[in-house]
Parts: structure tokens; sequence; C-alpha cells
């Protein structure tokens, strides 16, 4: 009983019509050389590996709100100063609004529309007040 050989981590393999088998490092989508397990394969494979670009940091437009997110994500006040518990319920929100306006410039946003967005979303109306200092009516005199 032989033993079969796992990938390297990121590894993929498939069949192409007209090449055979292909290698891909699917986290950047970069093809590798053959065979695998050559030295030029390994050269190449490490390459990948090491490339700490940003995925679709080319997709993202500058003083978009896209990109005011991908910062946000990279600060330590989403990744030190916010539980893991507290990103794990903020992380969707923010992401449902990048996915209806990320292309939007964030010059384009006012005050008016993100407060028309949080109440149309369904956070009760007292948060809302709460977090934007809008008070409706005249505050009670008591």
């Amino acid at each position: 009983m032989s033993k079969s050989r796992r990938n390297p981590p990121y590894l993929q393999d498939y069949f192409d019509k007209r090449d055979g088998r292909r290698y891909l490092y699917f986290r950047k989508r970069v093809p590798l050389p053959l065979p695998i397990g050559s030295e030029e394969f390994w050269a190449a494979y490490k390459a990948a590996l090491a490339d700490k670009s940003e995925i679709g940091a080319a997709r993202t437009v500058a003083g978009s709100i896209s990109a005011a997110l991908v910062a946000y994500y990279a600060t330590s006040a989403w990744n030190d100063d916010l539980s893991p518990g507290t990103r794990t319920l903020r992380k969707p929100i923010l992401e449902h609004f990048r996915a209806r306006y990320g292309t939007w410039l964030l010059r384009q946003l006012t005050e008016n529309f993100l407060v028309a967005y949080l109440e149309r979303s369904r956070m009760p109306r007292t948060i809302i007040r709460k977090r934007c200092g809008v008070y409706y009516g005249t505050p009670s005199m008591t």
C-alpha cells in the first residue's frame, strides 16, 4: 500500500485540456511550473506564498467606501480594540453596506443618507438616535 502525497497548502491541481495536469497557487491565482517538487516549482511557490499584497487591491478605488473599510480592517481599532465576538457581529453589517455602496466615494455620503439608511435597518430607533445624535421633535423639559 503506497502513501499518497499531500499537496502543500493553497495548492490546487487541475487538468487542462491543452496542457494536461497543472498546478495553481489559488490564493493569488498564480500558475506554478511543473514538475511538482522541482527547484523552479518551489521557488515560484515560495514567492507566491511570500506575496503579502492585499487581495482585490487593484479593484478598490481610492476614496471609496470599500477602500475605507479595507483601511479600517487593517487598523488597531479593528484588530486590537474590538473583541473577536464584536468583530464577528460587525463585519457582516459592514460587508452588506460595502456590497450595496462600496463603489460610492466617501464624499458622496451625507448625514441625511446615513440617518435614513440606519432607520431602514432593523436597529431599534433608540439606538439610532443615541449613536447619531438625532432627536426628533423637541426634547422634554422635565
